[in-house]
């Protein structure tokens, strides 16, 4: 019987151990590199996450200023338009100054609200705004036409009312919706 010498069995057996070893660590930084990966992908999506969110909050923070703007310059419009209807109503000489140093600047302050709010608004806020700025130009053309002519001031009075009515119906339905766009 011959007898394996120490040194040729010794090295398949550290051979053996070598190639063992060689895997062992190939596959361990496999599993360390997945490990890595898989966590940088969750990092990721969650920072798309966030910075969705993030997002969508700077746009509803930029549709409530312009829809608090639009808002306040609608009550001062109304305000005016009343005011200035009550003095046309009522024949007084001071209907045209009322008209032009009040009426006018809320009805600028109002164009530039509504263009502001049609720019940041959805499809659906900018539909509801749409009617309600029709109904506002009515509202003008009632007023303007008044202003420097003789009217029938039942006739007047009842336009006039019917114009603030609808228009102050389709700015409350255009506000009622944007509440879910904002809050």
């Amino acid at each position: 019987m011959e007898q394996e010498t120490p040194h040729v069995r010794g090295r398949r057996f550290g051979r053996g151990i070598r190639e063992g070893s060689a895997y062992a660590a190939l596959l361990g930084a496999l599993i360390g590199a997945l490990a890595g990966l898989a966590g940088s992908v969750l990092v990721y999506v969650e920072t798309e996450k966030t910075q969705h969110a993030a997002a969508a909050d700077r746009r509803a923070d930029i549709r409530r200023a312009a829809y608090v703007q639009l808002g306040t310059a609608s009550d001062s419009f109304v305000t005016e338009f009343t005011d200035t209807s009550i003095l046309v109503a009522e024949g007084n000489e001071a209907r045209r100054s009322q008209f032009d140093d009040k009426f006018i600047p809320a009805l600028t302050s109002l164009a530039q609200a509504e263009m502001a709010a049609r720019l940041v608004g959805t499809d659906t806020s900018r539909a509801l705004l749409a009617q309600a700025v029709q109904h506002r130009k009515n509202m003008q053309t009632v007023l303007a036409g008044a202003v420097n002519e003789k009217i029938d001031p039942q006739r007047f009075t009842s336009e006039s009312i019917d114009a603030r009515t609808k228009y102050t119906k389709a700015m409350k339905a255009f506000l009622d919706k944007v509440d879910s766009e904002v809050l």
